[in-house]
Parts: structure tokens; C-alpha cells; sequence
């Protein structure tokens, strides 16, 4: 498994419901307001994650190593 498919796992792990609509996954936060839209194939790994910090500060929590 692929570290974001790993990424993508632990936030439904945490709470976050997903949505896979055409070349995107919505990603809504636990607290029902945050909503995270990543494209399934990013065309730069800047773009996953930035998708990663926003989603931290939406109260995911993702430990390197």
C-alpha cells in the first residue's frame, strides 16, 4: 500500500468520511464543517501534501515514520 493510500486509511480510520466522484476523493472531517477535496492521480506530491496540512488543521493526525 502506497504511503497516501495509507494516508487516506488512517483518516477513515479517524472519523473522515470519502466520497470518490470522478477524479477526485471528497474527504469530510469528523467535526461535519471541514471539507478536503485531493485529486486521485496529483499531479505534483506538493498537492498531497498541502491536502495533508489542511487536514491537520481539521484535527487528522499523521506521524511520519
Amino acid at each position: 500500500m502506497s504511503t497516501d493510500a495509507r494516508k487516506l486509511a488512517e483518516a477513515q480510520r479517524q472519523g473522515w468520511r470519502m466520497e470518490h466522484g470522478g477524479r477526485h476523493w471528497k474527504l469530510f472531517a469528523p467535526d461535519g464543517v471541514t471539507i478536503e477535496i485531493v485529486a486521485t492521480t496529483p499531479r505534483r506530491a506538493s498537492g498531497v501534501e498541502a491536502s495533508i496540512r489542511r487536514m491537520r488543521r481539521a484535527g487528522f493526525v499523521w506521524r511520519d515514520g
